[in-house]
């Protein structure tokens, strides 16, 4: 999952040190630990990006096709 921060959030866990997300992209659980970006979601500083799905990719015939015209009454 990712999100995506839209300003400076400062949080702390332990009430002894100061930690900061800066604005941009993050992947949760790589980057950044789950409970800061639940936290950064929760104050409305960050929204989660969706995943982007992928399109199936279907075949189309060519348009330029010559095809014999049947012949009419």
């Amino acid at each position: 999952m990712k999100i995506r921060v839209k300003r400076i959030f400062k949080y702390t866990f332990d009430n002894i040190t100061n930690y900061e997300l800066l604005p941009g992209e993050y992947e949760v659980g790589r980057q950044i630990d789950e409970n800061a970006a639940h936290l950064a979601m929760q104050f409305g500083a960050a929204v989660i990006i969706p995943e982007a799905k992928k399109k199936k990719v279907t075949k189309k015939a060519p348009e330029n096709k010559v095809l014999k015209v049947k012949r009419t009454k």
